[in-house]
């Protein structure tokens, strides 16, 4: 069970990563529209993202995880 946790932690932590450099990414092909704004909103835009990506990963976790229960009582 602890595997089974560490490995679902892992892959949170994955996601999060992935969805960070997505926005770094998309923030950087799009600087020619962030002309004239400061760093505080650039800051705000990661803050404001953050619950979706929390609750994108969350689900994308509960449906891996429905998927992975019965192979907990396999063993």
């Amino acid at each position: 069970m602890k595997s089974y946790l560490r490995y679902f932690g892992l892959v949170a932590l994955l996601f999060m990563a992935l969805f960070t450099v997505q926005r770094h990414l998309f923030l950087a092909f799009s600087h020619q529209h962030l002309a004239g704004r400061g760093w505080r909103e650039i800051v705000q835009s990661h803050l404001h993202g953050l619950p979706m990506d929390l609750a994108t990963t969350g689900y994308m976790l509960l449906l891996a995880s429905l998927f992975a229960i019965p192979l907990l009582f396999n063993e």
